[in-house]
């Protein structure tokens, strides 16, 4: 029989699948790790007031990849991008669990919040993703970042 998680991450990778987005049973075992972990810092940090298991997939991952409908293949495949706000990762650490070729920044003023998006990134070994801290409108004169 299988577990409430597993249940769950078929419940993603079919509504990952009505956006056009496919995901393995790998990359849904990533979002479940994921998961996890914001859930187990959210007790300690304010990353989201959405904490329960099947809203966090429709509100928050779901509706992350959401944004690949809006985007053309190639930048899927090895784009780039910022999320402004970041927080709890949302759009940003989705997007590049299911679309691995990308490169991204992970952008909040809040030095807790960065600090989960540290850890998450190397708990889920996403690569090719910068995690700042600081206000968009600072940042925004790096060259780097433009």
């Amino acid at each position: 029989m299988a577990t409430e998680t597993e249940i769950q991450a078929d419940y993603l990778i079919s509504g990952a699948e009505t956006l056009g987005v496919k995901l393995t049973e790998t990359q849904a075992q990533q979002f479940v790790r994921y998961y996890a972990e914001l859930a187990r810092w959210n007790q300690r940090v304010n990353l989201t007031s959405i904490t329960g298991w099947e809203a966090v997939q429709t509100r928050h991952y779901l509706d992350s990849l959401a944004a690949a409908k809006a985007l053309p293949a190639e930048m899927l495949q090895a784009g780039s991008f910022i999320d402004v706000g970041s927080g709890g990762g949302f759009p940003g650490i989705p997007m590049k669990m299911a679309f691995p070729g990308m490169r991204g920044t992970l952008l909040d003023a809040t030095a807790k919040k960065t600090a989960f998006l540290e850890h998450a990134r190397e708990a889920l070994d996403l690569r090719h993703i910068t995690v700042r801290t600081g206000r968009a409108e600072t940042l925004a004169h790096e060259d780097e970042l433009r």
